[in-house]
This record gives C-alpha cells, sequence and structure tokens, in this order.
C-alpha cells in the first residue's frame, strides 16, 4: 500500500482537490484505520487546523472514547454490500461550538472487496436540531393543545356518527326504492318487449341484438354508465313504432313499394308518440325518433344533420344497420358481417359519425363478440 504522504501528493495533483476545497460541507478522507488522507478547508476552519496538521493523523484522536466507539461502528459496518452509511454526528469547532452534521460515509474497496480508503461528507444541520429541540421544549404546550382538540373533535365526531348513521338509514330506504323503481323499469321493457314478440318476434330479436352492440359501442367509447344504460334501452325499444305498421309490410317477401316504404319509415315518428309520455331518465323518445337520421342529412325523419343529431342516436343508427346487414331479411338473405362492417367504413363521415364507426369496428375486432352467442337479459346491462 502507498504511504500516505504518496496519497496526498496523488491527490493534490487530481481535479478532485480543487473542487472538493470550494465546497461548504465538510470532506475528508481516511483510512479504515481513520488516518487522514484528505481534508478539505470546511473541514479544517471548523477544526480550527490546518491540512498539514490533520492529514496523517486519526481523527479518533480528535474525540472522546465513546464518540471514537461511536464512529468505529459505522465504519465497520461498511462493506462491498453496503459501501454507503448515513448517519448524524456533531462537530466540535475550535471556538467550542456544538455542530450537527449528516454524514454520509462512502467506502473505496480493493479487487478482494476490502476497504482501502473511505469518504465521509458531512452537511450542517444544526438548525435542524435547533428546530426539534424547540419542539421538544414546546412539547408540554402541544400536547395541551392536541388533548384540547382531540376532546373537540371526538364531540365532533359523535355529532358525525348520528348523522352517519341516519344518512345511512335514509340511503338504504333510497337503495331499495331506486331498486323498485329498475325493476319496474325493466318490468315494463319486457313487457313491451313480449306484446310486440307476439306480433312480431323477428324485429323484437333485431331490437335485442341492435341493444347490445349499442351497449358494447357505448362501452368501447367510455360512455358513462348512465350513458351506456340510456342506449342499451334505446336500442331495445327503437322500433317500437312497429307496432303499428302493418305486418304484411314488415314480413313482405319481395320488394316494398315506395308509398309501403314511407308507411315503414313512419315507424321513427309512432315510436317516439308512444315513448315521450313514459318518465325515462333519459331522452329515449328523442333518440328513437332520430336513429334512422344520417349525419349529411339524408336519413329521415327530419332529415337532421350531424350537429342536431343525439351521439345516442348516432350508435344505435352504426348497430342498426351493422345488425340489419348480417341478419336474414323476409326479402333476401343475410348478407353478413362482413358486408355490414364494410358499408359503415365505407360510409363513416358521410352517412354515420366517425368515432362511433371506429369504436364499432374495434368491438368486432375484438373476436368476443358475436350475435349468435348473445341472450336477452335486461338485468345483465340495466346497471
Amino acid at each position: 500500500m502507498k504511504s500516505n504522504e504518496e496519497f496526498v501528493n496523488k491527490v493534490d495533483e487530481t481535479p478532485y482537490r480543487i473542487v472538493m476545497e470550494s465546497m461548504s460541507e465538510l470532506i475528508c478522507r481516511f483510512l479504515p484505520d481513520t488516518t487522514l488522507t484528505f481534508v478539505n478547508k470546511a473541514y479544517c476552519n471548523y477544526l480550527g487546523k490546518t491540512a498539514e496538521e490533520l492529514i496523517g493523523t486519526k481523527f479518533l484522536t480528535l474525540m472522546s472514547q465513546k464518540d471514537g466507539e461511536f464512529m468505529m461502528n459505522k465504519i465497520e459496518s461498511l462493506r462491498i454490500d453496503n459501501p454507503i452509511i448515513t448517519y448524524e454526528h456533531y462537530v466540535l469547532t475550535a471556538k467550542g461550538e456544538i455542530l450537527w452534521y449528516r454524514w454520509t460515509d462512502k467506502a473505496f474497496f480493493d479487487r478482494n472487496g476490502k476497504v482501502v480508503e473511505i469518504q465521509s461528507v458531512g452537511i450542517d444541520i444544526t438548525n435542524l436540531k435547533d428546530s426539534e429541540e424547540l419542539l421538544r421544549k414546546n412539547y408540554n404546550a402541544i400536547e395541551k393543545e392536541v388533548r384540547n382538540r382531540t376532546k373537540e373533535l371526538k364531540d365532533v365526531n359523535i355529532k358525525l356518527k348520528r348523522e352517519i348513521e341516519e344518512r345511512k338509514i335514509m340511503e338504504k330506504k333510497l337503495k331499495e326504492n331506486l331498486g323498485l323503481l329498475r325493476q319496474s323499469l325493466n318490468s315494463s321493457i319486457d313487457v313491451i318487449l313480449k306484446m310486440m314478440k307476439i306480433r312480431d318476434p323477428y324485429t323484437v330479436q333485431h331490437q335485442e341484438r341492435v341493444a347490445y352492440l349499442a351497449y358494447r359501442i357505448a362501452k368501447e367509447l367510455s360512455l358513462s354508465k348512465s350513458q351506456r344504460n340510456c342506449i342499451y334501452i334505446a336500442g331495445l325499444l327503437h322500433d317500437v313504432g312497429k307496432i303499428y305498421i302493418p305486418f304484411d309490410f314488415l314480413g313482405k317477401p319481395t320488394k316494398l313499394t315506395k308509398e309501403e316504404f314511407n308507411i315503414i319509415k313512419s315507424h321513427s315518428e309512432i315510436g317516439y308518440k308512444i315513448l315521450k309520455k313514459v318518465k325515462f331518465p333519459w331522452p329515449i323518445d328523442k333518440i328513437i325518433l332520430q336513429h334512422h337520421e344520417k349525419i349529411d342529412g339524408s336519413g329521415y325523419p327530419y332529415g337532421l344533420q350531424d350537429k342536431d343529431i343525439l351521439l345516442e342516436s348516432k350508435i344505435i343508427t352504426v348497430a342498426d344497420v351493422v345488425e340489419a346487414m348480417s341478419s336474414h331479411r323476409p326479402y333476401r338473405p343475410a348478407l353478413g358481417t362482413d358486408l355490414a362492417l364494410e358499408e359503415i367504413e365505407k360510409n363513416k363521415g358521410i352517412y354515420y359519425d366517425e368515432d362511433v364507426v371506429e369504436a364499432c369496428l374495434k368491438v368486432f375486432l375484438g373476436k368476443d363478440f358475436y350475435f349468435e352467442n348473445f341472450k336477452y337479459d335486461i338485468a345483465k346491462f340495466i346497471e
């Protein structure tokens, strides 16, 4: 191992000394036996000694036995798997002042993992320690204040507890009422669908499948739970107006005449009139009224354009087209899902809302959506 003098000379020749000398922190380097190999000006100033007086001496000689044992325990804890330690210890200045420092010691090792030198950096935390002492001195006053505040809080807590219990009772009753309302809503929709199914099973199945796809599109668009519920119900009822359309027109195996088609087109307005008196928490009637409108104004019954059409209606429109083209019709066989998706993609931004179309395509790309696997269960979707 090189002598202390050789090591000091080596340090003097490096940029290390220039940088460390100008720092306000206390910095020193020493051998495992605490022999100092480097000290900066700040370290010298606090001890009232020159670098020449300190380098080559063991700093343990500057400490009491108790402090020396403390430092040796810290030094001996440095290992290859624990190369850096931080601790707090004081410095007794040349003026006899006690200043507290937070020390960070970093060990340097040889190839065998043996400590060959240690660097120690001390940051002045005297003000922090003074603040801690002040807090200790004021502890009784603080504790008294805490006790008083705790009593006040306990009194407030008792009042809050009573209020919480009362609120829980109210919430329970409200939940029960909401449950009854939900059951009533579900039952009402079930009744409407059963009535329609007696007359036209195909339309009811179509509505159920449209509702399912519309719900999934709404979910893909990250719409709120309330909006998803709204869209699902609107999907279930979007063709309710067909209950007033002659069955011969709905089941006609040949192409409809212009007059017959115009009568069928009236189902949107009829559905609106049927449902506008029903007190839904959503604008189901308006959604149904608009579910055949197109964003370019070519839809019916009013030729509305993009900004005037409800988002919920735009979703029902896309789901309606995809399901209708995917399924068998009395006047034609099923065209298939691929062709239906081509239709909406080709006309997105023209007839159909772009975001809604993209969401619909993602639903099918997810490979977990199949009309064939859907089973109607309104309670599953009305959350």
